[in-house]
């Protein structure tokens, strides 16, 4: 069997499948597997991640975690020993902390007055119906297609502007790079009311602690770039990158684990409503930029770091001091820019990006650029799968179709923005195949 793709999704499904007795060979592109779930070495040793950051208690490979040998890595997100997941939003100069994972908090929460907190009582009717329809699930946004109706810039502008604009947009803009135009009211629900015990985690060598224990256990074959995949035939063609030769296998299945991008630019002999779908699915771009500053210098002069609402600051996200998330006993500066900024910037240098973020930051915090001396910055043209209204529905519609003998999909696309989404798909290609050659 051959999985093309070595992300978090391939890497589950591969594992899965070996899991079972049968022989698995895994193609990815990069050096190194992970895909969006790596992570590195920067200044003094710190480990930052490439890609994905935070994970949750309720990602399935946390169940592999003593096998795997990772277990002795997780620590709580950013120090957090409570297991909330709290953030620091800006509004008229000052930091109001807000926790994402316990609404009963949200009473203290100081952007937002009172009469709009009230207002959002009229959320309720419409969770708590997608709270049924969930049916105790965590990675099936597309049962909430029934309410795929509007964004979330229609309905909250509705019912709370202040919590769409001082909650909403600053969050979202910094875990998805969508603005709430571009997200509908059916995805937001569903993730508010699926992850309602999910406690944010992360590991002391970042999330790429995963996808390398992962690696270990299987054939990864590193620097093979599939070219084509032809569903009628079953066949996959990759090519190695250090050498420029062409291979065409035809295993007994196939799992396709690659983004979305990379599927509709090397499948063929898919029916329409597939290839259409591959076509349609949209990515957001993303960057990670993390800076360090002069040797001694006080967190606090430079400030901690906070969300950036639109109404503060149309361009600019993120900015200041936060203790790193793989060792909470250090600090960094970070510093990133809004999502359409960062899809805008996507073809220019590192050294460029720097530039047009510091230079936002220079606006508000004249006194922090001067202090940076050194960046880590990963940038991800293709990051984000975007859920604009219209995307649950096609995702059921999926879903629903029938299996093709032989071949099965995997990736963030087909479930949610998050890691344990990622794997879960790979899980359930791992399943479809394994019903096929029973």
């Amino acid at each position: 069997m051959v999985v093309a793709g070595g992300g978090i999704a391939g890497l589950g499904a591969a594992f899965a499948l070996q899991d079972l007795g049968l022989e698995v060979v895994v193609l990815e592109r990069e050096a190194e597997a992970g895909g969006r779930m790596r992570s590195a070495r920067a200044w003094d040793g710190i480990w930052f991640d490439r890609g994905a950051e935070q994970l949750t208690t309720t990602d399935g490979f946390f169940s592999l975690a003593e096998r795997l040998g990772f277990a002795d890595m997780v620590i709580p997100w950013m120090g957090d020993t409570d297991g909330g997941t709290s953030f620091e939003i800006a509004r008229d100069g000052k930091l109001h902390t807000f926790d994402a994972a316990r609404p009963q908090r949200l009473l203290g929460y100081g952007a937002i007055s009172l009469t709009q907190k009230l207002r959002l009582v009229r959320m309720l009717p419409t969770l708590l119906g997608q709270f049924r329809r969930n049916g105790g699930t965590s990675f099936e946004p597309w049962r909430a297609a029934p309410i795929d109706d509007m964004s979330v810039e229609e309905w909250l502008g509705r019912i709370s502007p202040e919590f769409l604009e001082y909650a909403i947009e600053p969050l979202w803009d910094i875990v998805a790079g969508s603005e709430p135009r571009d997200i509908s009211r059916g995805f937001l629900v569903y993730t508010m009311t699926a992850f309602t015990r999910a406690q944010g985690v992360t590991l002391r060598e970042g999330t790429g602690a995963v996808t390398r224990a992962f690696a270990r256990h299987l054939d990864v074959r590193t620097g093979c770039e599939v070219v084509a995949i032809d569903a009628a035939e079953r066949s996959i063609t990759h090519e190695d990158r250090s050498t420029g030769q062409t291979r065409t296998l035809r295993p007994r299945a196939i799992v396709v684990a690659l983004t979305w991008d990379r599927v509709a630019g090397v499948m063929s002999g898919l029916d329409p409503f597939r290839t259409g779908f591959f076509a349609s699915t949209r990515y957001q771009a993303h960057d990670l930029c993390f800076f360090k500053v002069q040797e001694g210098t006080d967190p606090e002069q430079v400030g901690r770091s906070g969300f950036i609402p639109r109404k503060e600051h149309g361009e600019l996200a993120q900015y200041g001091m936060e203790k790193v998330p793989t060792d909470p006993s250090r600090w960094v500066l970070r510093a990133s820019l809004k999502g359409r900024f960062s899809t805008r910037l996507v073809g220019r240098s590192g050294d460029e990006l720097q530039a047009e973020i510091m230079r936002r930051v220079g606006e508000v915090a004249p006194h922090i650029p001067p202090l940076v001396e050194d960046r880590f910055v990963s940038r991800w043209p293709s990051a984000i799968p975007m859920y604009s209204v219209g995307r649950l529905e096609a995702l059921a519609r999926f879903h629903a179709l029938e299996p093709i003998p032989g071949l099965a999909f995997a990736g963030d696309y087909l479930s949610m923005l998050s890691c344990g989404a990622a794997y879960q798909t790979g899980l359930w290609a791992a399943d479809q195949l394994t019903r096929f050659l029973s």
